[in-house]
């Protein structure tokens, strides 16, 4: 892409105001010297030097669009929890985002603890509670929807199978959709594609792919009968996949797939790229550009946020 068009559209961010729904997260970072190794079993012990905190989930998607210039109404739920309360500090914090955290009682805010060292990722711990789909849970998010939808942009909606993300939730969101011919755009989660109905675009990774399609995702010749099958199962008008160090590929109904390489990178963490890649589609096709451009933004984008090159 132009170095001129990629301007035009990151200064079109600033006129956008999208909404993004899905379930939000704290991202945790323990940094720290590794030097040797437990005598209780053969472990690395990390002896912590720093540690950070950031949202994630559906929150970091809301930063990242925030963070290329546009206005955004975030809209998830959290535990009354300590991990709800950062995760709300955080955000309150942070620029051009509209937050409705809606608190919900015995639910446990998702946390995601990394513990690195010398730019290595050791473990992972979660704090997790797949939450369920009550009706009084739905309906305390559906009343966070904005009543101003004829000023929306882009709808995007993260799903990471936490419960937020319901059937009554997908339903009110392709009401106001439709009403507003709003842009829809959704990273999946699961293999039921029908249920996310008739959205602009989906957005799985290769893995997100395989599952929905049973089908293998490894070469371009294999993802590209997993996006014919996918766009078959879906009312979409297009499915997008990402497929980390490959690029990512693209099938819009009526035509054919095309594959976007990206720049090679060096890796420094994954985590997140996939939240960055929904930014960026979500700010470009707000602003509406081809899924072409849109995928070429989504590449820079989330290059930046996994490296360096």
């Amino acid at each position: 892409m132009p170095s001129d068009r990629l301007k035009q559209l990151i200064m079109a961010a600033s006129d956008q105001y999208i909404l993004c729904i899905g379930d939000v997260m704290l991202d945790d970072y323990v940094h720290g010297a590794v030097s040797r190794i437990s005598p209780e079993a053969p472990v690395p012990i990390l002896a912590e030097e720093t540690r950070t905190q950031m949202p994630g989930g559906a929150a970091n998607v809301a930063c990242n669009l925030a963070a290329m210039g546009a206005s955004v109404q975030l809209v998830g739920e959290i535990g009354t929890d300590e991990t709800g309360e950062t995760l709300k500090r955080l955000i309150e914090h942070t620029e051009r985002i509209e937050a409705d955290l809606i608190p919900v009682p015995g639910r446990t805010t998702t946390r995601k603890t990394r513990f690195i060292s010398n730019g290595q990722q050791l473990l992972r711990l979660d704090r997790d509670a797949v939450g369920d789909a009550r009706t009084d849970r739905a309906s305390g998010l559906l009343s966070a929807l904005p009543s101003r939808a004829e000023h929306l942009s882009a709808i995007l909606l993260s799903d990471y199978a936490k419960g937020t993300i319901t059937d009554e939730v997908i339903k009110a969101v392709f009401e106001i959709a439709e009403s507003h011919s709003i842009p829809v755009i959704i990273d999946p989660k699961g293999n039921n594609l029908p249920r996310y109905g008739p959205a602009r675009l989906i957005k799985p990774n290769a893995a997100e792919l395989a599952l929905m399609t049973s089908s293998p995702t490894r070469t371009d010749a294999e993802i590209e009968e997993a996006l014919d099958k996918a766009l078959h199962l879906s009312s979409a008008q297009a499915i997008l996949v990402t497929r980390s160090a490959e690029g990512l590929s693209y099938l819009e109904r009526g035509s054919k797939v095309r594959h976007l390489r990206g720049v090679p990178q060096t890796v420094f963490d994954v985590s997140g790229a996939g939240d960055t890649s929904l930014a960026g589609l979500g700010i470009a096709l707000s602003a509406g550009a081809p899924l072409e451009e849109a995928g070429q933004l989504t590449l820079l984008a989330s290059g930046l946020a996994v490296g360096r090159s």
